[in-house]
C-alpha cells in the first residue's frame, strides 16, 4: 500500500547523540545504489518544490567510502523563491558549496565563507535525505520509525484507519511504502 502524505515529513538528524543522526552519517566503503532509483527520487523533490532543471547540481559517484544514504541540500530565494539543488552521497555543506560555485550569477554568493550579513534573511537552506535503496528507508530503522510515527499522526497527514492499522502491524518490515525522502530538521 502506497501512502501519499501532503507534505515532506521531517526527521531530526541533527543531534549527533540520535540513533537517527548516526544512521544518515553511516559511511560505507560501497553500496548497492541503483541511480536510476536516485533520479525518480529527485523528480519527485524537483517537481515537489518547482525547482528548474537548470537549478540542479548532481554531485559525482566518488569511489571508496562515502555516505551510505544520499543527501539533498536545497537553497531557496526568500525574495524571488527561486531555488537551488543538488544531491549526492557526500555531506550538506559541500552540496551548498557546489550550488553556490555552480549558480554565481544567480545566487552572487562566492561560497560559504563569503555569506553576506543579510544571508538569512534573504536564503534559507533545507537539508534532506534521498533512500538509497528505495523502501522507505528500511536500511534505516530509526529513521524509518521516526517517519512512520509522524505517519501514525492521521489527522495530520490525512491516513485512513485501515492505512493507519497497516503501519502499525509491522511498522519496520511491513507492506507499507513510506516516502523516499525527507527534510532534516
Amino acid at each position: 500500500m502506497k501512502i501519499e502524505i501532503g507534505s515532506t515529513p521531517e526527521v531530526d538528524t541533527n543531534k549527533s547523540t540520535t540513533d537517527e543522526y548516526k544512521e544518515v552519517h553511516r559511511k560505507v566503503n560501497r553500496g548497492r545504489y541503483n541511480e536510476a532509483w536516485a533520479e525518480d527520487i529527485r523528480d519527485e523533490i524537483l517537481v515537489n518544490y518547482n525547482i528548474p532543471s537548470e537549478n540542479v547540481f548532481i554531485f559525482p559517484e566518488v569511489s571508496g567510502r562515502k555516505r551510505e544514504i544520499r543527501v539533498f541540500t536545497m537553497l531557496t530565494n526568500n525574495i524571488s523563491g527561486e531555488r537551488f539543488y543538488a544531491d549526492g552521497h557526500t555531506n550538506h555543506a559541500t552540496l551548498l558549496d557546489y550550488i553556490f560555485e555552480k549558480f554565481p550569477n544567480k545566487i552572487g554568493i562566492k561560497d560559504r565563507t563569503s555569506l553576506p550579513d543579510d544571508f538569512d534573511e534573504n536564503w534559507k537552506i533545507t537539508k534532506g535525505f534521498i533512500d538509497p535503496y528505495q523502501d522507505g528507508f528500511k536500511n534505516f530503522p530509526n529513521v524509518r520509525a521516526s517517519i512512520v510515527r509522524l505517519m501514525e499522526a492521521k489527522d495530520q497527514n490525512g491516513l485512513s484507519e485501515k492505512q493507519v492499522e497497516e503501519l502499525k502491524k509491522d511498522p519496520e518490515n511491513g507492506d507499507i511504502d513510506l516516502p523516499n525522502w525527507f527534510k532534516s530538521i
